[in-house]
């Protein structure tokens, strides 16, 4: 159950005080699977249905109304927004093929019923129906996506090196409401993720380098939901290292984005519609730990 309260206008007039009830109750089974097949392999299987209640700031009962002019117009918030949700399914293997050693390949499906997205839709307040702008729900989709992962250290004379590798790709049909002719992918999703990570250990010595891409998705930039851009594609390089030098005292010195890769949105699913082109440079940190 949800109580929003908040401040309303009509038609340019005095703020004045509103409030919105609402209610929905979900049952959520979910059942998990994990086969022994070895003593160094594992099959895990889960079904679940699942929820994910929508943003408090989007449930603000706060509107601006206008009927002056026909069709009567609003925009606000939206305190009857039912939550997403979802069923599940997803199945991993699992081969530890030697100490500290992975190899893992996970599928998985999502039937959404239904997402949050911004659109205009009609909303009947107070016996008149308005056309609101704000968050709405919607429809929803199918999402199926892999996941692999890879990590080992090495032997021999490489004995103190090790490597760190997951790939992931997902599959989506759930958009969001914009542009109405060309849909935005649904926000937060992007169709391929992947991360190299080498490192390096050694008597209290460590040092990492770490590569991460990430393909165009949907995101919003700041906190206007209605705000929806495609982040473009993204290669991000990361450098570290330690040495803890007694129980007592460690050191770490790390430099992020050594490429000093750009952050490029674009507005309207158009490539060519630029929202922000963005450089912040390198960012170096050094830090010491004491523990006593």
């Amino acid at each position: 159950e949800t109580t929003s309260t908040g401040f309303g206008t009509l038609n340019g007039g005095a703020l004045l005080p509103v409030s919105a009830d609402h209610d929905y109750t979900e049952v959520l089974p979910s059942v998990n699977f994990n086969f022994d097949l070895a003593e160094d392999r594992k099959l895990r299987v889960g079904l679940s249905r699942v929820i994910a209640r929508p943003p408090l700031d989007e449930l603000r009962a706060s509107r601006s109304l206008n009927n002056n002019t026909p069709p009567p117009r609003g925009s606000g918030g939206n305190p009857w927004l039912d939550p997403f949700v979802a069923n599940q399914a997803d199945v991993s293997y699992e081969w530890y093929f030697a100490p500290e050693a992975l190899v893992a390949l996970a599928v998985y499906y999502k039937d959404v019923d239904s997402h949050i997205g911004y659109t205009t839709a009609p909303v009947t307040i107070d016996g008149v129906t308005y056309a609101v702008s704000g968050p709405h729900n919607g429809e929803g989709g199918g999402i199926a996506g892999a996941e692999f992962t890879f990590q080992t250290p090495f032997s021999g004379m490489f004995k103190d090196f090790g490597i760190y590798f997951n790939y992931s790709y997902a599959d989506a049909d759930v958009e969001e409401f914009y542009p109405a002719n060309n849909p935005l992918p649904v926000a937060g999703w992007a169709e391929d993720n992947a991360t190299l990570d080498l490192w390096y250990g050694r008597s209290g010595f460590e040092a990492r380098i770490g590569y991460k891409y990430t393909s165009p998705s949907t995101t919003i930039p700041g906190w206007n939901g209605a705000d929806l851009r495609t982040l473009a594609a993204e290669s991000l390089l990361d450098f570290s290292m330690s040495y803890q030098v007694n129980e007592m005292l460690g050191m770490r010195f790390q430099v992020n984005n050594l490429t000093d890769e750009r952050s490029l949105t674009t507005r309207d699913n158009d490539v060519n519609r630029l929202g922000s082109y963005d450089i912040f440079g390198r960012r170096a940190l050094l830090d010491f730990t004491f523990k006593f």
